[in-house]
């Protein structure tokens, strides 16, 4: 018994039609463009606004949600359906498990996913230049602290992160705020010092919300004092975040189209699968508003993160927006996407086995 490459190629070709490709590869390359011509350099300078990489990536990839999510979803619905009336004919004569054709129908409804969410990053990277990148590390928690004209230093000790600690050549970043009303801007200084007497420091003027990013001193392995300060009169200075970012710089910021490619691709193979079998027991479009549904949940509440497919792509999508590359995909968050694989495969088979049945 062979696998049925054949029917996999069928079936990525009516998830994914080559006819479709052109028309999506203009649109995703034209929001491309728009953006990058559209993007105003004045936020980068100041610190108050993403660099044109992260600008342009957001962009193309929300259009791609848009655009390509209800439709990859609403094919997948409605393979079961079409693989009922037009392939059991002809694949009645060969000697296949009734599981290693549904496989075949899932992974090619996962190789269709995969070129288009390959169409839309390479979309996103030809739109912008390459530019050196900062990688997430991991995030510390820090009380926030409101600083008026007079207010003395807030300092804070920043918990070295388990288990390796702070890695070598890392930096901390942080986004303090003007408050609304108190003023246009005020200078502040954020600086980090160790055990061992190091110490770096940035000192910058912001207006409204800005980025400091500053550089680890050269012996901190430890937890670090973090300390910011106001450096002359001015608005009223707001630190509203309860994190901080721990970041490391990368050879290029291209690695975000990567993990943000990766996750999206895993979350739309789960979820696909799961319209798939859904769209076994119920009319396609049902199958589709009710897989819509569940990635909804999977990106807006809290608590589904965890055990529904693509929970991690929100915190992935969030860094790319900021300009920082997403930590590589840890094998635990496998497990809610083939979770997600392993229930429409579940799904499909007893639902094509039931409408085999006489």
């Amino acid at each position: 018994m062979t696998f049925p490459w054949k029917l996999v190629r069928i079936t990525q070709e009516r998830t994914n039609p080559v006819r479709s490709w052109i028309p999506l590869a203009l649109v995703f390359g034209f929001c491309g463009a728009r953006a990058a011509a559209s993007f105003d350099r004045s936020d980068e300078l100041f610190g108050s606004g993403p660099p044109l990489g992260a600008w342009v990536r957001t962009n193309v990839w929300a259009v791609f949600a848009l655009l390509a999510l209800p439709l990859l979803l609403g094919r997948a619905a409605g393979i079961a359906r079409r693989f009922q009336r037009a392939d059991s004919e002809w694949l009645a004569p060969c000697p296949l498990s009734p599981w290693v054709v549904e496989l075949a129908l899932l992974a090619g409804i996962g190789s269709g996913a995969l070129l288009l969410v390959a169409l839309a990053a390479g979309a996103a990277e030809i739109s912008c230049p390459t530019a050196p990148g900062l990688r997430f590390v991991g995030r510390t928690s820090v009380p926030p602290a409101v600083l008026p004209e007079g207010a003395a230093p807030f300092s804070f000790v920043l918990e070295a992160p388990p288990p390796a600690g702070f890695p070598s050549g890392a930096r901390i970043r942080v986004s303090p705020m003007v408050a609304p009303g108190s003023g246009p801007a005020v200078s502040v200084r954020a600086s980090l010092s160790d055990a061992e007497g190091g110490s770096t420091s940035v000192e910058k003027r912001i207006h409204g919300r800005a980025t400091l990013e500053i550089p680890l001193p050269r012996g901190g392995a430890g937890p670090l004092g973090f300390t910011l300060e106001r450096s002359g009169p001015g608005a009223v200075l707001v630190f509203p975040d309860r994190s901080v970012d721990i970041l490391v710089e990368t050879s290029s910021d291209r690695w975000a189209s990567l993990e943000l490619g990766l996750r999206a691709w895993l979350a739309l193979a789960a979820w696909m699968a799961l319209a798939a079998g859904l769209g076994a027991w119920m009319r396609p479009t049902l199958a589709t508003l009710l897989s819509l549904a569940g990635v909804a949940h999977a990106g807006l509440l809290e608590l589904a993160r965890a055990f529904l497919p693509g929970g991690d792509l929100r915190g992935a999508w969030d860094l790319v927006g900021q300009g920082i590359v997403p930590p590589p995909l840890s094998p635990a968050l496998l497990v809610p996407h083939a979770g997600g694989v392993l229930v429409g495969l579940l799904l499909l088979h007893f639902g094509l086995r039931a409408r085999r049945s006489p």
